[in-house]
């Protein structure tokens, strides 16, 4: 099996994607322009006529998507299209893409910590877990369906022995590799991590030492603390190819807000993006921390402070990322809901963009709904992957209506809507309201 090159083609049911491993981007390409750019692989045929549509006055469109093509390397100058071109064996569903663009592979449920808000309540190893042969297996097929990012999580998927083997096998067949761990460890880990050819690391940082450690144990401050400098050290020393994308996850709740700060800063100093996560009741947060989850008043003015911190000069300067997916409503996105589902920010992606596998090789359609039973399918190693994929309880979640969302200003736009699993939370209805949102307030003044 070959690796999957740079740009990745690849027919859907609005035309198809350009897939830029290097630029870790989906690009949505419209019917019309789809057949334009296949039909070059016809031959001179092909060619001629995208030259000629290219000639129409009115086609600024498309002469800009091919001037972006060949600026980026897909498309050269004798209109040849760069990489793999892939059309999926079996029929286009509507509002579906033929296979995910991210496989979320939670390798194990075992973990050397025990967090007040892990949203698995991971601790001890499942007795059915894949093991490495099963799990290069999994990769195979994620590789075969054209799924070019592979997200490696947990528990801490630094316990298994074989992570490495499993990380260098996806990166052998060209996939863009991503690990979520907590950071816990020595330097030998850490060597590891940055002779691995891991692209991306997403580690876990609640606030400073004090708040940090209370979520998550003594001492876990400074070993995280010693992995981000670590990382840090490493991609200020190599070239741009080399360097490992980091980010830190901050899970926020009423008792960490005022570090958030302190943490945006600790991460500019070090060059490391920082991704916003409110607390979900779901895991060890329904049993530890219910009490600590924010009121829509709270979670406005979280969302406020934000905006601010964004815009201090060792933010800017820094150059890094404050991610804050969940109602970032005072944000100036213009948004993308011109875009085909799922790529209209419609939903987070969940059973949309991206898959889940949890450590026995079910699939499940969201990582916070991944125990719950309903919520969870067929075997990836034991089914074709197209009745994985288009199963029942896949398109049942895709197609949830968010009744609250539909009229929204901010819905597609500042605000992926409400996340379905919070609203099943709250009532068993996930076309329902999310606690957090606050639009109802902005709308009072």
């Amino acid at each position: 099996m070959e690796a999957l090159p740079q740009f990745l083609w690849r027919t859907e049911y609005f035309g198809g994607i350009l897939y830029n491993k290097k630029a870790v981007q989906a690009e949505p390409i419209t019917q019309p322009t789809w057949d334009l750019l296949m039909g070059v692989q016809k031959g001179e045929s092909g060619k001629l006529t995208l030259e000629n549509a290219l000639r129409v006055s009115k086609n600024t469109d498309l002469r800009k998507i091919v001037s972006w093509l060949q600026e980026i390397g897909a498309l050269d100058k004798e209109f040849n299209l760069q990489g793999e071109i892939y059309a999926p064996p079996y029929p286009l569903i509507k509002n579906t893409i033929c296979a995910p663009l991210r496989a979320y592979l939670h390798i194990t449920d075992g973990c050397n910590l025990r967090c007040d808000h892990c949203m698995f309540a991971c601790g001890k190893r499942v007795e059915n877990e894949l093991n490495t042969e099963q799990l290069i297996e999994v990769i195979k097929i994620l590789r075969e369906v054209r799924c070019p990012e592979l997200r490696i999580t947990g528990g801490e998927p630094t316990i298994r022995k074989d992570l490495f083997l499993i990380t260098q096998r996806a990166k052998d067949l060209g996939m863009y590799v991503m690990l979520n761990t907590n950071g816990t460890y020595g330097d030998k880990i850490r060597k590891k991590l940055i002779c691995s050819g891991i692209d991306a690391i997403i580690m876990s940082l609640d606030g400073l030492q004090k708040n940090h450690e209370k979520r998550r144990g003594k001492n876990t401050f400074q070993n995280v603390m010693g992995t981000i400098k670590f990382l840090s050290d490493h991609n200020q020393r190599v070239s741009t190819n080399d360097k490992i994308d980091t980010t830190v996850n901050f899970t926020f709740g009423r008792s960490n807000l005022k570090d958030f700060e302190g943490v945006a800063k600790l991460c500019a100093r070090y060059g490391i993006n920082v991704n916003l996560m409110p607390l979900r009741p779901f895991g060890t947060t329904k049993v530890r921390l219910m009490d600590d989850m924010l009121t829509p008043e709270e979670f406005m003015s979280f969302t406020q402070k934000v905006m601010e911190i964004r815009k201090d000069k060792e933010i800017v300067d820094s150059g890094i990322k404050i991610i804050h997916k969940n109602f970032d409503l005072f944000s100036e996105d213009p948004g993308v809901d011109h875009l085909p589902v799922p790529f209209d920010h419609s939903s987070c992606g969940a059973g949309g963009l991206g898959i889940g596998i949890n450590p026995d090789g079910r699939i499940n359609i969201c990582g916070f709904l991944a125990k719950i039973p309903e919520f969870v399918g067929s075997n990836i190693l034991e089914a074709p992957f197209y009745d994985v994929w288009f199963s029942p309880v896949m398109h049942s979640f895709r197609t949830v209506i968010k009744r609250h969302c539909e009229p929204c200003p901010y819905y597609r736009k500042q605000c992926f809507g409400a996340c379905k699993a919070m609203a099943y939370a709250a009532i068993g209805d996930m076309g329902s309201i999310d606690r957090y949102c606050f639009v109802h307030l902005l709308n009072k003044k």
